[in-house]
């Protein structure tokens, strides 16, 4: 089809055309529209025809300027026809003519503030586009239902992107399958359904194609053997529901030589065999993971030479890891994560990767056997090799990777010191996780070094005090150790997440607490803290010495603490309710159980603590009556004071406890549970290995995640 004789008529939405004349306007434009109309007009450069001679400055009615309709409500534009109504006989069959009445000059981008326009005719301006290619800019008006184009001498539409829209209808019954001359066309998250339709394999041109994250059903359709030209296909969070080889066949094998990018993840694909991916031999990015597919990684993926990213991830793969991967020589990516592969990784797996900087393999049964001198050939940022094994010393070949920003090695079966050296290389790293090994030693009196935002220690043989941390960090998880106490002036000033349960820390909490003004959740259970809490009154606030920056705190009126999570169950505190409670305005659960606290309960908790979605005080020795004030917790749904010295008659008005009733909105916070983001990967620590004893009916219980759907009252 000839550029000139193109017809490009967009209906996006049901639309109706609305004359002008049969408008009453408001008299006014908006300031902004009617600038930006002015400004179109200073696009063109001659108007034969006299169809813009109306458009004034002076003139301030809008629905009264040629071809424009503003809203009789609002006085927005919604409306702009500004075709050529007049075409020469030439225009009329496709071909351009010096007498053409066709505006001239350029469509100027100031159409953008007419945020209310749905309409837009340009058609039979056969001179205004002048071959130059269609203004991309026109798909950023949000509003528009109807666009015509047609017979403006713009170049044939290449490239189409619907993404994100919500054109929620059957694949097969649109407008884009017979725009044969599209060279890229993307339909990602467009809530299309149905099957790929036969239309697809007119699209011959097609060198880019993504309809990723759709509802379509079943392969692509057996009408694309002349698409020659695709080097990227995306078939994504589709139900493919075929095998792996099955759809390879789909794809035209004209095109094999050419495809660089094929993306199917979560496409719910099958298949015991990749083999057939050497005859993708220009392929530089490979995306099947999330699927079915079974069987081994294939030798021959080392044919592959131009491949760069590799996402087998989260299938059901086993065998050994070929060595032929560590021949790709472009390879950035590789991940091979949530599989059942199992032997031994060596030198050979990694000889001629200078370029890669990604490698997830975890949790895979894999054996790193590396000899102590090798120097790696690559650089890595980011490196999750958790539950593989690399021990039991310690790696020396990650002392060369010191631009890593995020490193996993928990359950790798290290035993032994950490290596002084650990630190300095990876003080730059944002993310860092040993748990789960048996390290042992103390740790370096001072952090303060490093650059880390989560570190998690958990679960190791770490004695002696807990060290001054990184400034920057924001979640430490150092729980499961024989740690007993903290380096003295602690400070963590991001710290929002402190995990410490089940160690040796003795002594009293430090105040540094009060500093911790992003504090959001603190366990401290299962240690032997003893004393009184700080009660984060003016004494402990001085302490403060303020940097250049900060201001001295002056009253302690308006000082809160973030807090949602306080764990202090089975230690040694003692004295009465914590006074600094009263600054946690935010605190929905609070375990103070086994310990030795005694007195009588303030009435300030509800109005201190109103979000409190569980009070847990067993086996104090709290005294007194039973605060009625309590029954103000509209969300608590656990209240256990049992084992305590309470005495006189049970409050009235426990049905005001709504979070016991069922009637309260469900929290949505979890003690147990905390959720980073590390790249495009989820990551849960801390709560999920601490636990809670429950007595019920002399039964004793152990909840975990799940106590958050327990709601029970217990004063015995």
């Amino acid at each position: 089809m000839a550029a000139a004789s193109l017809l490009f008529v967009l209906i996006l939405a049901t639309a109706s055309s609305v004359d002008c004349a049969s408008q009453e306007s408001n008299g006014s434009c908006f300031s902004a529209e009617r600038a930006a109309l002015l400004s179109f007009k200073a696009g063109i450069t001659s108007d034969p025809g006299n169809r813009l001679v109306s458009w004034q400055q002076g003139h301030h009615d809008c629905c009264r300027w040629s071809g424009v309709t503003s809203s009789s409500s609002t006085g927005q534009v919604f409306k702009l026809d500004l075709r050529n109504h007049s075409p020469t006989e030439y225009e009329s069959h496709g071909v351009k003519d010096p007498k053409s009445h066709s505006l001239r000059g350029q469509v100027s981008l100031s159409l953008l503030a007419l945020r209310r326009l749905r309409y837009l005719d340009l058609s039979m301006n056969t001179i205004l586009g002048d071959a130059m290619a269609m203004p991309r800019f026109l798909g950023s008006l949000q509003s528009l239902t109807y666009l015509n184009l047609s017979n403006m001498g713009f170049n044939v539409l290449e490239e189409l992107d619907l993404s994100r829209n919500h054109l929620n209808t059957v694949s097969a019954s649109n407008w884009f399958w017979d725009v044969v001359s599209l060279k890229s066309l993307n339909l990602a998250h467009c809530e299309l359904s149905g099957t790929f339709p036969d239309e697809l394999g007119n699209l011959t041109l097609l060198e880019t194609f993504d309809i990723s994250f759709n509802h379509i059903n079943g392969v692509m359709p057996g009408t694309l053997h002349n698409m020659c030209n695709l080097i990227s296909l995306d078939l994504s969070g589709n139900n493919i529901s075929a095998d792996i080889r099955g759809v390879i066949d789909m794809i035209p094998s004209c095109s094999w030589k050419n495809l660089q990018k094929l993306k199917l993840v979560d496409a719910n694909i099958s298949g015991t065999t990749l083999q057939f991916v050497s005859n993708l031999s220009s392929l530089s990015m490979l995306e099947v993971s999330d699927n079915q597919l079974s069987g081994s990684v294939p030798v021959e993926i080392g044919m592959l030479t131009k491949l760069s990213y590799l996402y087998l991830g989260s299938n059901n793969l086993s065998g050994s890891v070929p060595t032929e991967i560590g021949t790709l020589t472009n390879l950035i990516y590789l991940d091979l994560s949530n599989n059942n592969l199992s032997g031994v990784i060596s030198e050979d797996h990694f000889a001629s990767l200078v370029n890669l900087k990604n490698i997830d393999l975890f949790p895979n049964n894999l054996e790193f056997v590396i000899d102590s001198h090798w120097v790696p050939p690559f650089n890595l940022e980011m490196a999750w090799f958790s539950s593989c094994y690399l021990g039991p010393k310690f790696p020396k070949w990650l002392r060369w990777q010191k631009g890593i920003n995020s490193l996993h090695i928990s359950d790798t079966g290290l035993v032994g010191r950490i290596p002084n050296w650990f630190w300095t290389t990876f003080s730059e790293a944002s993310f860092l996780d040993i748990s789960l090994n048996q390290l042992t030693g103390v740790l370096p009196p001072s952090l303060e070094f490093m650059s880390v935002l989560v570190l998690s220690m958990k679960s190791n043989l770490l004695t002696g005090l807990i060290p001054k941390l990184s400034r920057t960090v924001e979640i430490l998880d150092i729980s499961r150790n024989s740690l007993n106490g903290f380096v003295p002036n602690f400070r963590a000033p991001q710290l929002e997440v402190a995990v410490l349960f089940s160690n040796s820390i003795t002594g009293t909490i430090p105040t540094s607490i009060c500093r911790l003004q992003k504090l959001r959740i603190l366990d401290f259970s299962n240690n032997m803290l003893s004393k009184e809490l700080p009660d984060c009154g003016r004494r402990e606030l001085e302490q403060w010495v303020p940097s250049n920056n900060s201001p001295r705190v002056n009253s302690t009126s308006s000082f809160s603490l973030k807090i949602t999570t306080l764990l202090l169950s089975n230690n040694s505190l003692s004295s009465g309710f914590p006074l600094f409670l009263r600054h946690c305005a935010s605190l929905m659960f609070l375990d103070l159980a086994q310990n030795k606290f005694t007195g009588e309960l303030p009435r300030w908790i509800s109005e201190a603590m109103p979000s409190l979605v569980m009070l847990w005080l067993r086996s104090n020795n709290f005294s007194g009556h039973f605060p009625i004030e309590l029954t103000s917790l509209q969300f608590v749904r656990i209240i256990d004071l049992s084992n305590n010295n309470f005495s006189g008659a049970i409050p009235q008005y426990l049905e005001n406890l709504k979070g016991l009733t069922g009637n309260a909105n469900d929290s949505d916070g979890n003690p147990f549970q905390e959720v980073y983001e590390d790249g495009s990967v989820f990551h849960y620590i801390g709560f999920s290995s601490n636990s809670f004893s429950v007595v019920i009916k002399g039964q004793l219980l152990e909840y975990r995640e799940n106590i958050l759907y327990l709601m029970t009252l217990d004063l015995s």
